[in-house]
């Protein structure tokens, strides 16, 4: 089984906010190979933005056909832990974006994200992503 891309908020916004963009372009790219998954705070975090109640409906049956990394007590549990270790070495990361981090690193996934401080935390594979032309991702 092929390792699935979580695809971070940023990126999710970018995509349907514009019509053309590298990396809706390469999420684009990402869904045609059925690379793509969620989970519930990425769910949560797109949906929290969108005013319009047709576009929400569209957005979230779009968002909930892929497949979704569920939040475990375990990863709950990983996640406050991770917390409070990145904290104490000053690094102050939003806890949505750790939980995030601690669901991929959980079911051995990796990130799609434009937000620099993922590289913070530690496990994450979110450098490994290699744009290559044609395909999208050589991961």
């Amino acid at each position: 089984m092929q390792k699935k891309i979580l695809v971070d908020s940023s990126i999710w916004i970018d995509f349907f906010k514009y019509k053309k963009s590298k990396p809706g372009d390469i999420l684009q790219n990402l869904l045609e190979e059925e690379n793509v998954a969620t989970t519930g705070i990425i769910v949560a975090e797109i949906l929290y933005g969108i005013k319009n109640a047709q576009e929400k409906k569209l957005v979230k049956d779009y968002l909930l056909a892929l497949p979704f990394f569920e939040s475990t007590r375990e990863i709950w549990i990983s996640t406050g832990d991770l917390a409070q270790k990145l904290s104490s070495q000053g690094l102050n990361i939003p806890i949505s974006d750790i939980l995030i981090s601690t669901i991929s690193i959980h079911y051995n996934g990796y990130i799609f994200t434009s937000d620099n401080h993922f590289k913070s935390i530690p496990g994450i594979k979110s450098g490994s992503l290699k744009i290559k032309t044609g395909s999208g991702l050589n991961i």
